[in-house]
């Protein structure tokens, strides 16, 4: 799978509460209109680092299990007031989203689905996508690659909308967000994986994430919200130096651990 635009599984999937249980299309209409949709985000702006699908999938594919309680609690939603709370826990609930369906959970998936339609009704982002793309959603839960390719040009739609009304600001407290809690759910699994090693070098191959995530703030690094949350991520960053892009020796992936765990902590409390 490519890498395509971050922002967009938050928002794409919160919408698929509402045709659950719709399953009117069959395999060649899904298929035919997957298609359809995929050219025409493609004309429509891009974020060229990877989504927290991808994150997940790492992980699903390094043998590491499902722990649901290692998510943000769903009864968070409710206390999230500013906007930079908001716009960040929507990024961090679509990274639960994307793990959960990454695992193919689909009670769990639909439950944030609730929460993520909830903090995108709060922020002002409209549904990126018609009851037809619902339905898909629903139809294809179960094939990756399907899922994948429907979600991922609803990133375009929502990403498109947000970069076009002057909400950039808000746009990046959604990126950060889902970065920090797909690699705090990875380095959190990495101990149960069957494959501890793959685990790593997936977060040390984040290195580069990071990088443009930081290029990325720069036109905001003079606010006073966006300061600190730079100030943590470039601690983050002087750990990735150290490394070589490929692995995180152990000493230092404990100290990244702790430092993640930290940043995670503070944004969903």
């Amino acid at each position: 799978m490519k890498n395509q635009t971050v922002y967009a599984l938050v928002f794409a999937c919160a919408i698929i509460v509402a045709g659950c249980g719709n399953q009117t299309q069959n395999s060649n209409t899904v298929v035919d209109t997957v298609k359809k949709d995929t050219v025409v985000a493609q004309k429509m702006l891009e974020y060229p680092i990877p989504t927290p699908f991808e994150i997940t999938n790492r992980l699903n594919e390094a043998g590491a299990g499902y722990i649901f309680s290692i998510s943000n609690a769903l009864e968070n939603a409710d206390k999230y007031e500013t906007r930079k709370q908001k716009a960040m826990n929507l990024g961090v609930y679509g990274a639960d989203l994307s793990y959960a369906s990454t695992y193919n959970r689909i009670e769990e998936t639909k439950k944030y689905v609730k929460v993520t339609q909830q903090l995108s009704d709060q922020l002002g982002i409209p549904s990126a996508m018609d009851a037809a793309a619902v339905a898909r959603i629903e139809a294809n839960i179960s094939n990756k690659d399907s899922l994948y390719t429907i979600i991922s040009n609803s990133f375009y739609v929502s990403f498109d909308y947000l970069n076009r009304n002057q909400q950039g600001i808000t746009s990046f407290y959604i990126l950060v967000g889902g970065w920090i809690e797909g690699i705090y759910l990875s380095s959190q699994l990495a101990a149960t994986a069957k494959d501890k090693t793959k685990v790593i070098e997936g977060i040390a191959s984040q290195k580069i994430v990071l990088d443009k995530i930081i290029a990325l703030s720069l036109p905001y690094k003079d606010d006073a919200e966006v300061s600190p949350l730079l100030a943590e991520l470039n601690k983050v960053k002087a750990i990735y130096d150290k490394s070589d892009g490929k692995t995180l020796v152990d000493a230092d992936f404990k100290i990244f651990q702790k430092l993640i765990e930290s940043i995670r902590t503070s944004t969903v409390k």
